[in-house]
């Protein structure tokens, strides 16, 4: 079993044994980790000359010999021909260093994993040597399930100190955590958040926004209005200004000539008392007067 081991690439000195395809990518990786990377080989790929004519790594045109090893922290020896590999990896171990060799994992004591990094975020994936473009693609989907996880460390990191001032209790701050992991990756624009309490920070990590989602629509708010009443009884000279028989509170009861007025309302039982026998309906035409006086 394989132990993964994440060291500072900025501290390492790495010594590649060999110029071909196979260490290219490994030098490649070596210095995007900001270790120091020394070439030796009679021939070496365009790349690898490049790289050297740029100063980005040293690159010596001869043979190797094994005190050329010495002051380096890790040896990787590539696929060309190389003389007697397994006796060099056994002198190179005698000297306490770590050798991978490409394309022979039985004679290798360590690895280069496939390599997922979101930020600061850094996974490693290896197959142990046995299928490289398996643990290339697994990889790969872990680093499309990832996304945002970088910020969200960074906001991590900060939660954490937080948490440290907040309380000394161990049970309480994995309570803590909990919660921050819960409510998951979020966007948060950079803020003054170490003077937020912890039950604070939460709130604010609930309520901000998740990376790749569309901001929520800011529903429109309606305006305040008061329901319709209706009024009941109606007289007459209501119709005739124009006034029905249901008005809202905002538009005062007309008064028997159709002004509009505070006044309380006219005393409508009076008014129809020849009619208490029957309901009065909106509907009905109030008698006129001077029909009734025909009537007599």
């Amino acid at each position: 079993m394989h132990l993964p081991i994440y060291f500072d690439g900025s501290l390492l000195r790495c010594l590649v044994i060999g110029g071909g395809l196979s260490v290219l990518r490994k030098i490649e990786l070596f210095l995007e980790a900001g270790a120091t990377v020394n070439v030796i080989s009679s021939q070496a790929d365009f790349k690898i000359v490049v790289l050297a004519s740029l100063n980005k790594i040293k690159w010596e045109q001869r043979t190797f010999s094994i005190e050329d090893a010495d002051g380096f922290d890790l040896v990787i020896i590539g696929k060309e021909d190389v003389p007697n590999k397994a006796g060099l990896v056994t002198e190179l171990r005698r000297r306490n260093l770590p050798v991978n060799v490409c394309g022979d994992p039985a004679l290798s004591t360590f690895f280069i994993p496939a390599i997922v990094r979101e930020g600061e975020m850094t996974v490693a994936v290896s197959s142990g040597g046995q299928a490289p473009f398996l643990a290339v693609e697994f990889a790969q989907r872990l680093g499309s399930a990832a996304k945002g996880w970088g910020n969200w460390l960074k906001l991590a990191s900060r939660f954490r100190a937080a948490v440290d001032k907040s309380t000394k209790v161990p049970e309480r701050k994995k309570e803590y955590y909990t919660s921050f992991i819960k409510i998951g990756p979020v966007d948060l624009q950079p803020m003054p958040l170490e003077k937020t309490s912890i039950v604070e920070w939460l709130q604010i990590l609930k309520h901000s926004q998740r990376p790749g989602v569309s901001p929520r629509p800011v529903p429109a708010v309606a305006p305040i209005t008061k329901p319709a009443r209706v009024t009941g009884f109606m007289p007459r000279s209501t119709y005739a200004a124009g006034y029905s028989a249901v008005e809202t509170d905002l538009i005062p009861p007309p008064n028997e000539v159709g002004v509009q007025t505070n006044d309380s309302p006219p005393d409508w039982e009076g008014r129809y008392a020849a009619e208490l026998g029957a309901p009065y309906r909106v509907t009905d035409k109030p008698k006129s007067p001077e029909k009734e006086e025909k009537n007599d």
